[in-house]
Order: C-alpha cells, then sequence, then structure tokens
C-alpha cells in the first residue's frame, strides 16, 4: 500500500483540492461554522499547496510540463467554472458540474472573498467575481512554491568563510 502512495503521489496532490472541498462541503453542513476552524483550513490549504507546486518542480520533466500537469485539474475546473457561471444562464446550469466547478477552490475561498473586499471595496458582492479571484490565488500560491523550489534547486551553496 505505501508503495501505490509513493508511485501516485502526485496525482493524490493534483485531486487533493477537489476531495478536500468535497470533505469541506460535507463538515460545513455536519459542523457550526466556525470563523477559526474556517480560516485555519484555509491556510492549511494554501500551505499545502504551496507545498505541492515544491513537488511538481522537483519532477523529472520539462519545467513547463511538470506545471501543467499540477495544475491540469485547475485548468479543467476554471473552464467547467467559466462555462457554467458565465456562458450559461442559471434556468440552464446544471448543478452537479457547478458544484464540481467550485469544490476545486472552496479550500482558499475565505482568503479569495477577503482579497475581493480588499481590492474593489464593492457595494454588492459577486460570488463569481470571488470565485474567478480565489482560482488565480490558488493558482499564485502553486506558482510561488514551484517557483520556489526551482530556484532554490539551482543555487549552489557557498562553503567559504
Amino acid at each position: 500500500m505505501e508503495s501505490y502512495f509513493k508511485r501516485n503521489k502526485l496525482t493524490w496532490i493534483v485531486l487533493a483540492p477537489l476531495f478536500g472541498g468535497w470533505l469541506f462541503n460535507i463538515m460545513m453542513l455536519q459542523v457550526p461554522a466556525s470563523g477559526f476552524l474556517i480560516w485555519t483550513i484555509n491556510i492549511g490549504f494554501a500551505i499545502f499547496w504551496f507545498w505541492a507546486g515544491r513537488q511538481f518542480a522537483q519532477m523529472n520533466r520539462s519545467k513547463p510540463q511538470s506545471f501543467l500537469m499540477g495544475n491540469l485539474l485547475w485548468i479543467l475546473s476554471f473552464g467547467l467554472f467559466v462555462w457554467q457561471f458565465v456562458f450559461i444562464n442559471d434556468e440552464s446550469r446544471n448543478l452537479v458540474l457547478a458544484l464540481l466547478s467550485q469544490l476545486y477552490v472552496v479550500l482558499m475561498v475565505a482568503i479569495g472573498a477577503r482579497f475581493y473586499m480588499l481590492i474593489f471595496s464593492p457595494s454588492v458582492i459577486d460570488s463569481t467575481e470571488i470565485t474567478i479571484l480565489t482560482y488565480i490565488l490558488v493558482l499564485v500560491v502553486f506558482a510561488a512554491g514551484f517557483i520556489y523550489e526551482t530556484f532554490r534547486k539551482q543555487k549552489k551553496p557557498n562553503h567559504t568563510l
């Protein structure tokens, strides 16, 4: 079993936001909402996703290919979200696809909402805009981990006194 997880570690990392978002939604139905709990989960996921970016930077493939592999589900989920919430009206929306498209970013939506409020200071809050901003934040956090690990590996140690 351990070798299975080792062999498929990157696959599980890519799927983690989707499974984590699904578990988070279930948990929010069972546990009373707590600001501390929500923020802890959001910050914890941001740290995990930075680490995920570092893991994909260590792949033995080209950097663009590694980055795309790490964000394949992001690309699919974002495309699905835009299709369901930007191009399709409410009556035509498929609820299952709409839910799936939001699960990927739900673990960072509190951070996305905070950024949205700071950047735009809106009089009316638009959940579609918040979700799109959260998608961008998820990508930025992954990219930060990826870039950090890429430059960390290239840095040569200085052993002189």
